[in-house]
């Protein structure tokens, strides 16, 4: 599940800076960074491991193409991060809940700043919304299925 939130903080990365040069899209991630105060500092501009989740098929082709030795864990794992730096374990996927750092192919990535941020987003879109939908935060994040409070440990 974090690894679904992940991804979904992914493409909410995607509104913000659109990959496109299609000048509307543009200017709507534009209005919206300035709308929500999100400046180029921000996690959710980092592209790295937006790039890993997007391009998993790709970094897993060059991955599989190295000269490696050992096991394989190929499904995702939900364990320490430590359990990654094994240099005879080639994991995949692993997600470490506790200390907010996901692996994927032998590269590791910190979501905890990622986290909350969704977290702050979230908690200005409702403000913004001004009680309009007539729900709490909590609801809205049920009913929508927004990976928020995954992501929020």
């Amino acid at each position: 599940m974090i690894q679904e939130a992940l991804t979904h903080s992914a493409a909410l990365s995607r509104f913000f800076w659109p990959p496109t040069k299609n000048k509307l899209s543009l200017a709507r991630g534009e209005n919206l960074r300035s709308t929500l105060a999100i400046d180029e500092s921000n996690p959710l501009g980092q592209r790295k491991l937006r790039n890993a989740l997007e391009h998993y098929d790709e970094y897993l082709d060059s991955f599989l193409l190295q000269d490696r030795v050992g096991h394989f864990f190929p499904s995702s794992i939900v364990d320490h991060h430590e359990l990654a730096d094994d240099v005879l374990g080639n994991i995949f996927k692993l997600i470490d809940p506790e200390n907010g750092i996901c692996v994927i192919l032998g590269e590791k990535y910190e979501f905890d700043l990622i986290r909350d941020e969704v977290r702050r987003i979230l908690d200005s879109a409702v403000t913004m919304d001004g009680g309009v939908l007539g729900c709490d935060r909590t609801e809205e994040i049920r009913i929508r299925g927004v990976s928020a409070d995954l992501l929020a440990g």
